[in-house]
């Protein structure tokens, strides 16, 4: 069984899809994280566990705009650390009254580690050294959830997701932001515009989530962090390139008068020149290749919904 929350955000509004389409049995928790209180009520709807039944809990819901993040860091730590880790404890605890042998898949992020040197890919073992607001409370959140998980005898699963794109995301996400400067022929100025990141659909992230969730039951008490990557860098400006020609597709010479006038500006401070994961360990524990949808595809399906 497995539960998760956050099910309307970029991620978890697609890991229900990819439940059901593999048959997997899952409930979707409503219960917001201020609120864990109201968990053990929600989840009695499920029947009582056989002794050592194992389920998992995907945990997506957070605080994610680093704007907000920024903006409002005391919130910021309420949400993704405080509340966090009341919610997975009344998880847990529930999980063990109720026979059930719980483990957890925690959504973290990429922008934990230290700035790795360009044409590095990260690994799991490297140093850490987060730079945002929300980058330092998913570490803060990480460190908290290993003490708990060691003390009770608990799988935890430290998903480290790097760059999330998806069709119809929020307006402050990199790929809508970047589609609609592109049909408003606006490319000027465009921050951190040679920075490379490590983009993947949220529709492999959540198929990753998915089986890491299999394998965390299946997998002996203890903490693993999992990169969630492509492996692949791309610069903002080649993803802005792919963007022009899917938007601009049959009349180049629109899109190579709009590609003539991109430039670029330095990006926040808190931004690397190089952030790209490695797939390595994802791939060993589950078997499944990185990418299924390309970037491409992604950019395409991203511009017939914008």
């Amino acid at each position: 069984m497995i539960v998760f929350n956050g099910a309307t955000g970029g991620i978890g509004r697609h890991l229900g899809p990819r439940l059901v389409a593999s048959g997997r049995p899952h409930l979707v928790l409503e219960t917001r994280l201020e609120h864990s209180a109201d968990l053990t009520a929600e989840l009695s709807s499920l029947p009582q566990g056989a002794s050592g039944t194992p389920i998992a809990l995907v945990h997506l819901a957070a605080m994610v705009s680093v704007p907000r993040c920024e903006a409002d860091p005391e919130l910021a730590r309420s949400v993704n650390v405080d509340w966090t880790a009341s919610y997975i404890r009344a998880f847990i605890d529930w999980s063990l009254r109720r026979g059930y042998r719980p483990s957890v898949v925690y959504v973290s992020t990429g922008h934990v580690y230290a700035a790795p040197e360009p044409g590095v890919r990260v690994r799991e073992m490297d140093a850490v050294f987060p730079r945002s607001v929300y980058a330092k409370t998913k570490l803060e959140a990480e460190g908290a959830l290993g003490e708990m998980a060691t003390q009770l005898e608990v799988q935890l699963t430290l998903a480290r997701v790097f760059g999330l794109v998806a069709p119809a995301q929020p307006p402050h996400y990199v790929l809508p932001a970047l589609i609609a400067r592109v049909q408003h022929a606006d490319v000027d100025g465009i921050p951190g515009l040679d920075n490379v990141r490590d983009y993947l659909d949220a529709r492999d992230v959540a198929r990753h989530l998915g089986d890491l969730a299999d394998w965390s039951v299946r997998s002996s008490p203890g903490v693993m962090v999992v990169n969630v990557c492509s492996g692949v860098g791309i610069r903002i400006r080649d993803l802005v390139d792919m963007i022009i020609d899917t938007v601009y597709e049959g009349d180049g010479e629109r899109a190579e008068s709009v590609r003539r006038s991109i430039s670029g500006r330095p990006g926040r401070p808190t931004d690397v020149t190089w952030l790209v994961g490695c797939p390595g360990r994802q791939q060993h524990l589950t078997g499944a290749a990185p990418c299924q949808i390309s970037l491409g595809e992604t950019i395409r399906d991203a511009v017939a919904v914008s």
